[in-house]
């Protein structure tokens, strides 16, 4: 742990190779194996095995849980909680906040948040389309039920539609995508009852 310390201060590391590459980085805390291990600056808490373990210039960072934000090396000001939270591509997007066990894995984006497993979990691999229809239960799907049709998104990114409406007890949401494979296109929907 912090072999290669010169000019840092005020760092904590715990954990076979922690922190090992830091040299003037201050404030820091890192626990477990390689958290943090080639980190050189400022502000960044890694709990947990490989938690941020390619972070280079990336400040004010926390995560934690296993393999969590491990691929970031310059982005700033995210927060994740959950093994491999962030995972994958987010290498220098900041400002994403994910709680849960792979949420935000292999998201690029910048100013997220997501809370729950796999949420916001972004498409790997070539780009996909997808539909989304709204009907009530039964009917078959038709034209005007569809609020999006073979809308693209690209390879991990992510696409948020934000609309207001009013939806009976039994209306069904349909969601299709034309991908391939395991968890290559997440969807999550969120609402409120109003009584």
């Amino acid at each position: 742990s912090m072999n290669a310390n010169t000019n840092g201060y005020f760092n904590t590391a715990v954990g076979a190779s922690s922190l090992e590459s830091n040299q003037s980085g201050n404030f820091n805390t890192a626990v477990g194996v390689n958290a943090l291990t080639t980190n050189n600056a400022d502000y960044n808490v890694a709990l947990g095995t490989q938690s941020m373990l390619k972070n280079t210039t990336g400040t004010q960072n926390t995560a934690l849980g296993f393999n969590t934000l491990t691929s970031n090396t310059t982005g700033s000001y995210n927060t994740l909680i959950g093994s491999d939270a962030g995972a994958g591509s987010l290498t220098t997007s900041g400002s994403n906040t994910y709680i849960g066990s792979a949420s935000g894995y292999n998201n690029a984006g910048t100013n997220n948040t997501a809370i729950g497993y796999n949420s916001l979990r972004g498409a790997s691999g070539a780009n996909a389309s997808y539909n989304i229809a709204i009907r009530t239960a039964g009917a078959a799907i038709a034209n005007q039920h569809y609020i999006a049709f073979n809308s693209s998104v690209a390879s991990n990114d992510t696409i948020a539609l934000t609309l207001g409406m009013s939806l009976g007890a039994t209306d069904v949401v349909t969601v299709q995508a034309n991908t391939t494979g395991v968890n290559n296109l997440g969807f999550t929907l969120f609402g409120s009852e109003i009584s």
